[in-house]
Formats: structure tokens, C-alpha cells, sequence
């Protein structure tokens, strides 16, 4: 796994905590921004293996 995938995932981690342990759902869009950047990383290192149908799944769930 990329250093890159791995801190965003730790990212969505520690926001969803916050938000789950103050109630202040303030940071929603800066989860979904970092939700929709690690489809982008999952997508990428899966063109890199040559993996192309997870890839269309990937890039759809990013785009909506």
C-alpha cells in the first residue's frame, strides 16, 4: 500500500472520530473530499496493475 492511500485512510479515521465523539458534523465535506481523493488513489494504483475493471468502479464512485 502507498504512503499516500495509507494517511488518507488515517485521515477519514481521525475526522470520523471527531465527528463522532463532539456531534459537530462541521467537517463533513473535508471527509467526503478525502473519501473521494483515496477512490482516486485506489484507482490509480489499480491502473498501474492492470487491473482496468475495478478501475471503472472506482472512478464512478468518485464522480458521483
Amino acid at each position: 500500500m502507498s504512503k499516500l492511500r495509507i494517511s488518507l485512510a488515517a485521515g477519514i479515521i481521525l475526522i470520523s472520530l471527531y465527528m463522532l465523539i463532539t456531534q459537530s458534523f462541521d467537517w463533513i465535506p473535508y471527509s467526503s473530499f478525502l473519501l473521494g481523493m483515496l477512490m482516486l488513489v485506489i484507482g490509480w494504483e489499480e491502473v498501474k496493475k492492470g487491473k482496468r475493471g475495478f478501475l471503472f468502479i472506482t472512478l464512478q464512485t468518485l464522480l458521483v
